[in-house]
């Protein structure tokens, strides 16, 4: 049964695969001649000074794109700074992440802080705190959640943002949709759209700025209740603890090594987390139109939605382990890191953040394990 999972599971991964993909890894990468095929690197520091003339997938505590890649960019690290042209989208995520060049394609990013200094000419999709779209122009729509947003860019398509506050600078030429704390038109913003707003507070702009309609959707208050939903969050919490003492329990070593991966590539499996997150589902729809059918495609969502649940496992598992270094048992690792997981998941507003990111983590780390696995079979 185990070997049927792997099997599924590395067959999704690798239905992307279809071209060559060159590999390197280390503390500090530097490309400095031209690649002609996609490219996968990852290491603390990961610096591309040389074209790439395929997909780049690169991750790094610090990572700077100095050079354009001719298809997609998948970018994650601590810092991410794109220098250079991207002639096809750019995915990534990051504590700080600025885009200084023009990217010919769609832009979704997760970051703490984001700044987009020149033309995209797709989409823009972002999940972040701080935000600043300044570049001349953005040829699609604007799709954001996170906690300030700044637009000081004109805007082809439409505008939607759910967070704190915006204030647009630029021209919109679609229709503007926001639930914000504040929202503020500067004197030279104008929306030729139409404008719907829910605020608790009065925004800041002028009717003639609005060559639309102008609609306020008023916010509905709920009745307070102090204990709603408090009862299923524990019960959720317990039951995790109990399916995660099992886990490590039967599988001790799987899990061990799966909380070492996370541990000693931290970016790596955050990278390789974002991707299977992706990949897997447009895979498996690819798989249910072809020969293969319906039915397998089937599994391998059901196998998807197991690894997405289990995942947060072991990046909590991770957690216990960093509090209790000298802890040889995983019994007493699992609770503390679950009992951590369950705080933090339940703090406003961050509470999302770490969900997604323990996620991630387990993901890419089970992802990481299938790979290495798949290779040692080849190697015998």
């Amino acid at each position: 049964m185990k070997k049927t999972i792997i099997y599924l599971l590395v067959l999704v991964l690798l239905i992307t695969a279809v071209s060559a993909l060159k590999t390197i890894e280390g503390e500090e990468i530097s490309i400095t001649e031209e690649v002609n095929e996609n490219l996968f690197a990852t290491g603390g520091e990961v610096t591309i000074d040389a074209p790439v003339n395929g997909d780049l997938i690169a991750c790094g505590g610090n990572l700077d794109i100095n050079f354009p890649v001719e298809e997609d960019t998948y970018a994650c690290g601590g810092n991410v700074n794109i220098n250079a042209f991207l002639n096809g989208d750019l995915i990534s995520g990051g504590g700080n992440i600025r885009v200084k060049e023009n990217v010919n394609g769609d832009v979704r990013i997760m970051g703490g802080n984001i700044e987009i200094d020149e033309n995209v000419s797709g989409d823009i999709q972002v999940i972040g705190g701080s935000i600043l779209i300044k570049g001349d122009s953005v040829g699609g729509d604007i799709s954001v959640l996170g906690g300030a947003l700044l637009i000081d860019s004109d805007v082809n398509g439409n505008v939607e943002f759910e967070g704190g506050d915006i204030n647009i600078k630029g021209i919109i030429y679609g229709d503007v949709t926001v639930t914000v704390d504040s929202l503020k038109l500067s004197d030279d913003a104008l929306i030729k759209g139409n404008l719907k707003y829910t605020s608790e507070t009065k925004p800041v702009f002028k009717e003639e700025q609005v060559e639309g309609s102008i609609t306020k959707i008023e916010v509905k208050k709920k009745p307070v209740q102090p204990f709603a939903g408090i009862v299923g969050k524990i019960i959720g919490a317990i039951a995790l603890l109990v399916i995660s003492i099992i886990i490590v329990l039967l599988f001790p070593t799987t899990s061990n090594t799966l909380a070492q991966s996370i541990r000693k590539k931290f970016w790596k499996s955050l990278l390789f987390g974002l991707i299977a997150l992706i990949v897997v589902p447009i895979a498996s729809l690819i798989i249910a139109i072809t020969v293969i059918g319906l039915p397998v495609a089937l599994v391998i969502l059901v196998l998807y939605f197991v690894a997405l649940y289990i995942s947060k496992i072991f990046a909590a598992l991770w957690l216990g382990k960093l509090v209790l270094r000298k802890q040889k048992n995983l019994i007493l690792p699992i609770i503390v890191g679950i009992v951590i997981y369950a705080i933090l998941v339940n703090i406003p507003f961050i509470g999302g953040w770490v969900r997604f990111i323990a996620i991630l983590l387990g993901l890419g780390a089970m992802t990481l394990m299938i790979f290495r696995k798949k290779k040692a079979e080849k190697k015998h």
